[in-house]
């Protein structure tokens, strides 16, 4: 995962990032568990942030970051990693922590990153995994609290950022109605007016998150749901089904 600084491989190392985290929170048994992960992986980019922004220099050091902070979720680090470049010779770098200071000298061959994207990125991680944990808590309260009239609603069983792209996609293609306000969308899977004010709130963070990085997903379920809406629609419609062979082969010779 090398981005060369390229600013659109960064937004999509992001977008990979955000989405192995959620992966592995999607396998965890409890809510509990699930709702304890998100809380560990935002405050390891909060402890990110706040050893970055002691730094006195420009890059960060990884392997020195990993040694003061110890269990750093793995995602964060390999994230961090792909950020890094050689140093250019050895460079003092002097970490400011309460009650001690650290002196490092990267060794010939060391890792290091631009302090500034570092703390840039993992905000990025961080607000959306806020989002996320908003929804789930808001979720748990909606399950603890229901009352008789909450059956009339849709169980979600995704994440929200599936949700996005498949009513975006809805709306452009004029299935719903292109101007059909979010508020609306998000009556389909809540009734009560504090869960509808929070998911629209993450509605729109998703949706403004991937149209400014233009992000691609890797999600199952939105890859499995595509392909049995391909199957139960356009099974034996030979024109269509070449129309989408063609879409998809283009695609293919646009990736970097």
């Amino acid at each position: 995962m090398n981005n060369n600084g390229n600013p659109s491989s960064i937004a999509r190392n992001i977008t990979t990032t955000i989405e192995e985290i959620l992966n592995h929170y999607e396998k965890l048994g409890t809510k509990e568990e699930k709702i304890s992960y998100l809380k560990k992986v935002i405050n390891d980019c909060k402890r990110i942030i706040n050893l970055a922004e002691t730094i006195d220099g420009k890059v960060l050091d990884v392997d020195l970051l990993k040694k003061t902070e110890q269990n750093i979720d793995d995602n964060l680090i390999m994230f961090l990693e792909a950020l890094c470049k050689p140093p250019q010779g050895k460079v003092p770098l002097v970490v400011k922590q309460p009650r001690k200071y650290y002196i490092v000298s990267p060794t010939d061959g060391g890792r290091v990153c631009d302090i500034q994207s570092a703390i840039y990125d993992m905000k990025k991680v961080m607000e959306c995994l806020e989002d996320k944990k908003i929804v789930v808590e808001a979720v748990d309260k909606i399950e603890e609290t229901a009352s008789a009239n909450t059956g009339d609603t849709i169980k979600i069983e995704t994440g929200i950022s599936v949700i996005v792209r498949i009513f975006e996609c809805m709306k452009e293609v004029r299935i719903i109605w292109s101007e059909t306000p979010i508020k609306d969308i998000i009556g389909i899977f809540f009734s009560d007016a504090l869960s509808k004010i929070k998911y629209e709130k993450n509605f729109n963070a998703a949706k403004n998150r991937i149209e400014k990085e233009e992000s691609s997903t890797s999600n199952t379920k939105l890859l499995n749901f595509i392909l049995l809406l391909i199957e139960k629609s356009f099974k034996g419609k030979e024109k269509e089904l070449e129309i989408i062979i063609r879409r998809t082969e283009e695609l293919q010779k646009n990736i970097i």
